[in-house]
């Protein structure tokens, strides 16, 4: 009966070590980052995590740059959704009656930049890391890896 409780101790020791790399530091890959972050050193699991952001600072493309050709913000832009909607569940924005629901990209831009503050995601924010090429690594039979057709 001990012998069977330390192979259970074994393999409540064992820790999953996983590298995850999120291209952008935008809306969606701060929620992600967020997400991993919150995980990365939980009991069962080591995360790696890094953010690849291209340009100086994080925003995705609500980050605003005068006459530039490849963002689609524009100097005047408002958004077209309530700040209420666009809000993420962890970070309410707006509800108090008083301000504009349809605000700016720079108050957009400061609403993301909060909350990779509040939520401490800087750290793991490489910027001016422009990603050009993503391949398949083969891995390991011995990382866990249950999906072995090479999809």
């Amino acid at each position: 009966s001990s012998s069977s409780n330390v192979g259970n101790k074994e393999k409540e020791d064992v820790k999953i070590k996983k590298k995850v790399a999120i291209i952008g530091a935008g809306a969606a890959g701060l929620a992600a980052a967020r997400i991993f972050s919150k995980n990365a050193s939980s009991p069962n699991i080591d995360i790696d995590l890094v953010v690849l952001e291209k340009n100086d600072s994080g925003g995705g493309v609500w980050n605003y740059v005068k006459n530039s050709k490849s963002t689609p913000v524009y100097r005047g832009l408002k958004t077209n959704l309530p700040k209420e909607i666009m809000a993420y569940r962890e970070k309410p924005w707006g509800g108090d009656g008083i301000g504009n629901s349809f605000v700016t990209h720079t108050q957009v831009l400061s609403y993301l930049d909060e909350y990779a503050t509040d939520y401490k995601l800087h750290p793991y924010i490489s910027y001016g890391c422009q990603v050009t090429q993503l391949s398949i690594q083969n891995v390991d039979n011995n990382t866990n890896n249950n999906n072995n057709n090479n999809n």
